[in-house]
Order: C-alpha cells, then sequence, then structure tokens
C-alpha cells in the first residue's frame, strides 16, 4: 500500500491486535480509544486508512476486524466485525 510516512504506524501487521476501520465520522476515534482504555496503551491498532485495501490486508494476515458503516438517512450505525 501506499501511504504517507506518517501513516505507516497506523498500518495491520501481523502483530497487530485489531484493525478498526470505517468512513469518515463514524466513530473510528472514539472505538480506538476505547479499545486502548479497555487493552492498554502498548497494543498495536491499525487505523484511520479509510480504505479497503487496509482492511483487505488485515484480513490476509487474519487480524480481527471492525469496520464502521455509516447511513446517511438515520442516526444508526452499523459495525461489521471480522475474526478468524
Amino acid at each position: 500500500m501506499l501511504l504517507r510516512p506518517g501513516k505507516r504506524t497506523t498500518l495491520a501487521r501481523p502483530d497487530t491486535a485489531i484493525v478498526i476501520e470505517g468512513f469518515l465520522r463514524s466513530g473510528n476515534t472514539f472505538a480506538v480509544a476505547a479499545f486502548r482504555v479497555a487493552n492498554g496503551p502498548d497494543v498495536h491498532i491499525g487505523r484511520h486508512l479509510h480504505g479497503a485495501p487496509h482492511v483487505l490486508r488485515a484480513v490476509r494476515y487474519g487480524v480481527p476486524t471492525v469496520i464502521h458503516k455509516k447511513h446517511n438517512k438515520t442516526p444508526k450505525h452499523r459495525i461489521i466485525y471480522n475474526t478468524k
């Protein structure tokens, strides 16, 4: 994947605990913060790349993946979760 240098640290890798992705403004930052509170600051989280290639990379590595899907017409959010 082509990334800006500052985004490389958020890319999924084999030792990533979870990938949290989704459309902009769909609760990604909140989910990442909640995961860090629950699991500690030293856990690697793939996040904030907002693209399908990142999700596909996580699936290839077998990393648990959460995708937030925002609905524009209703205030409800749907969460899609993938794990081995």
